[in-house]
């Protein structure tokens, strides 16, 4: 089965009604038990934002039972505008964009007014994503006007989230020059802005879905994408320090895959031999995109440092370099520049599930694979294509825990010792000692590691920038 039929599958699998609407502002809310309104024990909240480049996705990709029972958490998944509906913009105020991301603040709003009449804690409120869920998790914990404000949760988890925002810098270029160029598919080019946005509300979804695909055609990456900008409000006009605001004492657990870019895998040929020139191209899309200003012969330099003779399989190598770039190297970067004061937890989740279907040179787990851990899909085989192992079961048990007692008090230990747990203890990431967690279905002492990849983080984090 390919990775694009089975991704397909689990999605119907998952998402019973695929009715699509504008009016898609729903929360699916899990509740462990039943709870004491108003009771002297409210219940912690975690809230999670799906991915999917905010262009596609949907809040029931992933069912929060398994999850809110193990971690004893109310679970709160949910639907946000989308594409051209969430994120198109000229940059002016009759269409300024990022309605997505004011969604999500709204589901923020609602759970501090509402979330009591379930028996949760609005006090005790994490905010959850990945990929482009975490992407905003990111941006609301550390630059974001709005939430600094007015604080809508206290902690943070991000898996495969904070890639994005080293090209913030060139996101509201993007957005503006690909909105006016649906907004000429659609024949609504005009000099007013008002104009535009008049002739814009005429047109129907068909329209608007056909225009945008038109545009953006059905390449693996591209620019051609809508995104959250530096408006002032969501995101902060400009970014010169990370993280920026008041972040003190806001906890943070964030991490990858690895290799977490193995869904480009075709990008990179067949069983036999990677496609050198394709895989080339790509990897200049992805540093122009991130590092806006880059020189051309960088890119030559990376492909030389990940592919040199010396170095493993072609496939490998370049999966890896992707994920350096796009994925590892941003996430670990952030992690170590958050303030000492806060709790931040990294990992990084490294086993192929049994039921992948990734070919056998994605060596480990791939993007979204975690998920299937992290909200116990694994405990329902009814979902995959092949039942999964009973060490994966326990994996995904010890996850969902740890995730549970991050959200009810930003540690993902056990509250005592006297708490008996199979999971060794994971510490705090800190810049000197620079440990985190490897997530395998084998936990011991020794899945607690220390200072990953040290040259390639050296490189994309401290060698890069200064080419710019």
């Amino acid at each position: 089965m390919s990775s694009a039929l089975y991704l397909l599958e689990f999605v119907r699998a998952r998402i019973q009604n695929q009715k699509i609407s504008e009016d898609c502002l729903f929360l699916n809310i899990y509740v462990p038990k039943a709870v004491v309104v108003n009771g002297y024990d409210p219940l912690p909240v975690f809230v999670f934002k799906h991915g999917g480049k905010y262009e596609w996705g949907s809040g029931t990709e992933f069912n929060g039972t398994f999850l809110a029972l193990q971690g004893n958490i109310i679970v709160i998944s949910f639907n946000y505008r989308l594409n051209v509906f969430g994120f198109l913009s000229n940059g002016e105020p009759e269409l300024g964009g990022n309605y997505g991301m004011f969604d999500t603040v709204r589901v923020l709003e609602w759970i501090q007014t509402n979330i009591r009449a379930f028996g949760g804690d609005p006090s005790r409120v994490t905010l959850g994503g990945e990929s482009a869920g975490g992407v905003t998790v990111d941006i609301f914990l550390s630059m974001s006007p709005i939430m600094r404000n007015r604080r809508l949760f206290r902690r943070g988890i991000a898996s495969a989230g904070p890639h994005l925002l080293r090209g913030h810098k060139v996101f509201k270029e993007i957005t503006i020059n690909n909105t006016l160029t649906i907004a000429s598919l659609l024949n609504c080019s005009f000099p007013s802005g008002q104009q535009m946005v008049s002739c814009l509300r005429q047109k129907t979804t068909r329209e608007f879905m056909s225009a945008f695909y038109q545009y953006k055609g059905d390449s693996v990456f591209s620019a051609n994408v809508l995104l959250p900008y530096g408006d002032g409000i969501i995101l902060d006009e400009e970014i010169t320090d990370y993280p920026g605001g008041d972040v003190d004492g806001l906890d943070y657990m964030l991490g990858t895959c690895r290799p977490d870019s193995g869904f480009w895998f075709g990008v990179a040929g067949n069983e036999s031999e990677p496609n050198i020139e394709i895989a080339k191209g790509f990897t200049k899309g992805l540093v122009e995109f991130l590092y806006p200003g880059a020189p051309d012969f960088m890119t030559d330099v990376v492909v030389f440092e990940y592919t040199s003779p010396d170095k493993k399989s072609s496939h490998e190598a370049w999966l890896e370099l992707w994920q350096d770039l796009f994925f590892l190297a941003p996430a670990w970067e952030h992690a170590l520049l958050w303030p000492d004061n806060s709790s931040v937890y990294f990992y990084e989740f490294v086993h192929k599930p049994s039921f992948s279907v990734y070919p056998h040179y994605v060596n480990g787990a791939s993007h979204m694979e975690e998920l299937h851990f992290f909200f116990g899909d694994v405990l329902d085989s009814s979902l995959f294509p092949t039942k999964p192992t009973e060490e994966e079961v326990e994996l995904s048990k010890q996850i969902m825990t740890a995730i549970g007692n991050f959200v009810r008090s930003g540690n993902p230990n056990p509250p005592s010792p006297s708490v008996s747990s199979s999971m060794p203890h994971w510490p705090r990431i800190d810049d000197v000692r620079r440990q985190y967690m490897e997530w395998t279905v084998e936990m011991t002492s020794a899945n607690v590691k220390r200072d990953i990849k040290p040259r390639k983080m050296e490189f994309w984090n401290v060698l890069f920038p200064k080419s710019l």
